[in-house]
């Protein structure tokens, strides 16, 4: 099968594309840089000057083969008339009118289409990639290439969604299920943390509420040391990241130290009752520096008592 390409909120095949100009906003201009990126797993590519897209191999330093794709639209036989010749058949008295809404622009969509595409929709994972300090940003196949073993399903499709947001889409609702029940993913790169599809999904509007803080369980007696039943404990607390090396080789003793991620946006635990069979006993848990978190902007980076929006009497509705 072709391959095919969403861009501009159009799913067109290389066929299409070869070949035909492409008018991109300023917002899209300036982020070819990372549409490149994205197609590298897709083989295709776009000329910077945002002039047309075409399939290729992307060089060693992620840039675009400009010869390269010129030299292919130069081969390319497709007139414009045949490159929209697949477009969907409509008339002008099928479109909804434009009209003005304030200092607004406004066009009423169809609600079957939307429906339809809602219905489309439920089969549709998000997921967002926090990555380990110090780490890169994969490229979609790269992370595809990761998650295979990891799900063990067939026929799923990845598609990147920008602000480090990806978009997991299966083929039934049951594998969604399956793959939504495991949570998140420790990856080698970072945390894949999945949600259910939700409608008028922005990456951009999303708050961010995650910190991958340093943690302590203090006296700890060293038969829970192991690192499966360390995991178990934390995961009161967060999703474990690693352990620090005196921990993991036992030659420290204080306490056991552990890196984990954190919704701070939730109360933080300071003490862990541990129970196993028999017998049950209390575990403190230190944290080390972490960012504050606002419960009035619900982002991090300063604490509810210095918010600036407080100050100017902006209250979110959550906390009115």
């Amino acid at each position: 099968m072709e391959e095919q390409l969403c861009f501009s909120g159009s799913l067109l095949s290389v066929s299409e594309l070869a070949g035909m100009p492409l008018c991109v906003s300023q917002h899209e201009a300036s982020n070819l840089t990372n549409v490149v990126s994205d197609l590298a797993s897709s083989g295709m590519v776009v000329d910077k000057s945002g002039a047309s897209l075409v399939p290729k191999a992307i060089n060693s330093i992620g840039g675009v083969d400009t010869i390269a794709a010129k030299n292919f639209i130069a081969q390319s036989k497709l007139s414009f008339a045949q490159a929209v010749s697949n477009n969907t058949n409509f008339t002008v008295t099928d479109l909804p009118q434009s009209c003005m809404k304030g200092d607004s622009t406004s066009i009423k969509i169809s609600e079957n289409e939307y429906t339809k595409g809602v219905e489309e929709c439920k089969s549709i994972l998000f997921g967002r990639l926090i990555l380990k300090k110090g780490e890169k940003a994969p490229t979609a196949k790269q992370l595809h290439e990761t998650l295979v073993p990891l799900w063990k399903i067939k026929n799923w499709k990845i598609s990147p969604m920008g602000k480090g947001f990806f978009e997991f889409e299966f083929s039934t609702i049951e594998e969604m299920r399956s793959i939504w029940s495991t949570g998140s993913c420790n990856l080698k790169f970072g945390i894949l943390r999945l949600s259910q599809w939700v409608p008028d999904f922005c990456p951009g509007a999303q708050k961010q509420s995650n910190a991958q803080v340093w943690i302590r369980f203090s006296d700890l007696p060293h038969e829970y040391w192991r690192e499966k039943t360390l995991i178990e404990i934390a995961c009161v607390v967060g999703m474990l990241i690693t352990l620090d090396e005196p921990t993991r080789h036992r030659v420290f003793g204080h306490y056991a130290r552990l890196l984990v991620d954190i919704d701070l946006s939730k109360p933080l635990h300071n003490n862990i009752l541990v129970e196993r069979e028999g017998f049950a006993f209390h575990v403190d848990v230190v944290y080390e520096k972490h960012p504050e978190y606002c419960n009035n902007c619900q982002t991090l980076g300063h604490h509810i008592s210095q918010c600036n929006k407080l100050k100017h009497g902006k209250l979110v509705a959550s906390n009115k």
